[in-house]
């Protein structure tokens, strides 16, 4: 958006908003925080914590094109993911918020495999569509 794209819809699955964000728990069936801590530093290097190109949460969300936001609930990241959710809707944004508790952290990898993240990658892509005229 910030070069001129201009953007339908967002679809966000088990987003982390705020890399630096050390209030969850240590790990979850897929990913723990030291792993997470680790990639997260790699990729921020010298830069600021709080950019908003890095951590989303910290940038101005009213303005922001409807929103799903897909998570599990015993995903490391569910607490961020509600802080940032309920965020962005006080700024103004459409915000739709699924949880999937029979399915964990990025499960959507395994649409075609498994009947449950099939399904809500096929919810995901009529929701994008819809937001494509």
């Amino acid at each position: 958006a910030d070069d001129g794209v201009d953007i339908g819809a967002l679809a966000l699955f088990s987003p982390c908003v705020d890399p630096s964000d050390e209030d969850h728990p240590p790990r979850d069936f897929v990913i723990n925080s030291a792993w997470g801590r680790a990639g997260s530093l790699a990729y921020l290097g010298a830069a600021d914590p709080h950019d908003p190109g890095y951590a989303p949460m910290h940038g101005k969300l009213s303005g922001l094109p409807p929103m799903l936001i897909h998570y599990t609930p015993t995903e490391l990241l569910a607490g961020q993911i509600q802080r940032f959710a309920a965020r962005a809707q006080e700024d103004g944004a459409n915000v739709t918020v699924l949880e999937l508790p029979r399915l964990w952290h990025s499960a959507h990898v395994l649409a075609g495999t498994l009947r449950e993240a099939t399904n809500a990658v096929h919810d995901a892509g009529l929701f994008v569509r819809a937001h494509f005229g």
